[in-house]
């Protein structure tokens, strides 16, 4: 990907002059400059940008976007008994800042180990205010975060805006390399292990569910951007969250991911229960039958409700008002869909952020119940390090968040590809099916490579 860029433009002039302006006489400050984008590509900026950190975020709708590079703060650990301490320090920061403010990030899924290379680069907790932003909600917009306490502040700012690239050109037509598989970790054989001992513990213990994860790995036949990566997924324009978080040249995070963890407008909490799988179709017969199967078969509605059930406790736990919870529905992701059900609540005073990802992180619909059951048992048996993987990803601000569950998703290290994908197992999981629904799953991204999981992931 290549991308021209000129060392002037009135947007760069606009931004100095509202630098010049700032009345400096308060501090510290948190401080936003805006100036409206005419003609723009996300992606272009991105790829003319120096910076190591950049990020793309997508709500589900497609109706709002946003992308941007560069720090103007962040706060991250690297260990997992921290996190809580993390996320502390971001509200406090973020309720010193004007609402236009947020903070990119994620977490990772609990784990005390980090033996997997591959996420050395992401923390377990990471958020970043980035430097500049690009704004996609109606009028197009790039802004310029800062916080400001001396003069110094001032003069580092004038610096990165003589510093920034803009891009005068689209990107070229991304190009996906061909992948050779290397590996699935677990295979076959050890799958099957795993849902054995899985099942016994269901009798044994006192645990419902648990979701396993499987790592599928493939090599990319030659180098490739990962900025290339988010312009596919962008020109396919399938629904979902989509999500890019590059911390290094050399890796990126990305996905599109159905499941919302919750999203908060002011005191207003709202979350949903997904879960439950089968394949989509656009024959009509076959997914009428399909449909059938989710919305009335008995396991795929135990598993539902055991999110359902989990989420409606924490709601009461975060709320001070009667939960609503909406019907179940169906919402489609790429190859297959999932049962949806909406749940609502009016948090209480003093609940912030940190206290609702500490509350709702993991649900049972990527971890198990109940949950700290099922995370005992999955970090005893399951040697895999799932990282950002089914971890939350998303933006808070002092009186907004929303968050994905980061599903459905790729981390490229260098050449090297991973895959992550999981499925819920309770009573009555069959081995094979279990095993042909992650081959579902891993098809969404996939395909975008023109490869299938069938051909190397298949039961026989």
């Amino acid at each position: 990907m290549s991308t021209a860029a000129c060392p002037f433009s009135p947007e760069i002039a606009d931004l100095q002059m509202q630098l010049r302006d700032l009345d400096l006489t308060q501090s510290p400050q948190w401080v936003q400059l805006q100036v409206p984008l005419q003609h723009f590509s996300a992606v272009a900026w991105l790829a003319s940008q120096a910076s190591s950190f950049r990020f793309f975020w997508r709500n589900r709708t497609g109706s709002q976007s946003r992308a941007g590079w560069g720090t103007a703060w962040e706060v991250k650990t690297q260990t997992p008994s921290e996190t809580a301490a993390c996320l502390q320090k971001l509200s406090q920061e973020l309720a010193a800042a004007p609402p236009e403010i947020r903070a990119y990030g994620g977490l990772a899924f609990p784990s005390e180990s980090r033996p997997n290379s591959a996420w050395n680069a992401f923390a377990s907790c990471h958020f970043v205010i980035p430097r500049f932003e690009i704004v996609n909600e109606g009028l197009p917009r790039l802004c310029l975060n800062a916080r400001l306490e001396d003069p110094q502040d001032l003069r580092d700012l004038q610096r990165a805006l003589s510093a920034l690239e803009i891009p005068v050109k689209e990107p070229e037509e991304p190009h996906l390399p061909p992948l050779a598989f290397k590996q699935s970790r677990p295979d076959r054989l050890g799958w099957e292990a795993q849902i054995r001992a899985l099942l016994q513990a269901f009798e044994l213990e006192k645990l419902q569910k648990a979701v396993l994860a499987r790592e599928v790995t493939y090599q990319a036949q030659s180098p490739f951007s990962g900025l290339d990566f988010l312009l596919t997924l962008l020109k396919h324009n399938w629904p979902g969250y989509l999500y890019y978080f590059q911390w290094s040249p050399e890796t990126f995070f990305a996905g599109l991911s159905p499941e919302r963890l919750y999203q908060r407008s002011g005191r207003s909490l709202l979350t949903e229960a997904l879960a439950g799988t089968r394949r989509s179709s656009a024959e009509k017969n076959r997914q009428d039958q399909w449909q059938h199967e989710l919305l009335t078969n008995p396991k795929e509605r135990h598993e539902h409700n055991l999110v359902r059930e989990f989420l409606e406790s924490a709601l009461h736990e975060l709320c001070d008002s009667e939960i609503e919870t909406a019907a179940v529905e169906l919402i489609k992701s790429g190859p297959v869909q999932h049962l949806r059900q909406p749940l609502q609540g009016h948090l209480s005073t003093h609940t912030n952020d940190a206290d609702i990802l500490n509350c709702l992180h993991p649900t049972p619909a990527v971890g198990g119940a109940p949950r700290q059951a099922a995370l005992t048992w999955l970090a005893e048996h399951q040697n895999l390090e799932r990282g950002w993987y089914s971890g939350p990803v998303g933006w808070i601000s002092a009186d907004q968040a929303e968050f994905a569950v980061a599903l459905r998703c790729l981390l490229a290290d260098r050449q090297t590809l991973h895959f992550f994908t999981g499925v819920g197992i309770v009573r009555g999981s069959e081995p094979k099916s279990e095993w042909h629904e992650l081959n579902a799953k891993l098809e969404t991204l996939l395909q975008l490579f023109h490869q299938s999981p069938e051909r190397m992931l298949d039961w026989e």
